[in-house]
């Protein structure tokens, strides 16, 4: 049953952000560049369980190999296991839900241009991935280790908003 709860959640999510593609009033055309300028591109990303039982995963992400500078990031299992999935280029026998989400973004005339860790909402990282098309843009808030797993699978740089850089 845990198993239908994680697909239920994750199809819940998918619809919500394909509802978020669709909608008008969403487009930003202000920054057809990308994201901001304040921003470092993203040359490290480790994904690793934790040591003890918790269940949990760390996520580094880092500008270069520079990892003193970057984000350490807990992220639940599920969201772990994708990662090194995606990071691996680990194809899995039935598409999974980010897969289907890529198809919905490319049929919609849409692809991801960049992803971006913008900023720090008490203690959880939130990013911003910028859809785009010929017809404008469509800036949409994620979880970080979802904004990640979407920049694998579109091929498109990561970044970090400097304002969150350890200096």
């Amino acid at each position: 049953m845990q198993y239908n709860k994680i697909i239920t959640s994750a199809a819940i999510t998918t619809l919500l952000i394909i509802s978020s593609c669709s909608e008008p009033q969403k487009k930003d055309n202000s920054n057809t560049t990308g994201l901001t300028d304040q921003k470092t591109r993203v040359g490290t990303v480790l994904v690793s369980p934790l040591k003890d039982s918790s269940m949990q995963y760390k996520l580094m992400v880092a500008p270069g190999e520079d990892t003193s500078r970057g984000l350490s990031i807990l992220i639940g299992e599920n969201e772990g296991q994708v990662l090194t999935l995606e990071a691996k280029n680990i194809k899995t026998q039935m598409p999974q839900p980010l897969d289907l989400l890529k198809q919905v973004i490319q049929k919609s005339g849409y692809h991801v241009q960049e992803v971006m860790i913008d900023s720090l909402q008490g203690d959880i990282y939130v990013s911003k991935v910028l859809c785009v098309n010929q017809s404008g843009n469509y800036v949409l808030r994620s979880r970080t280790s979802d904004a990640i797993a979407l920049a694998y699978k579109f091929n498109c740089p990561i970044y970090i908003n400097n304002a969150l850089l350890k200096k």
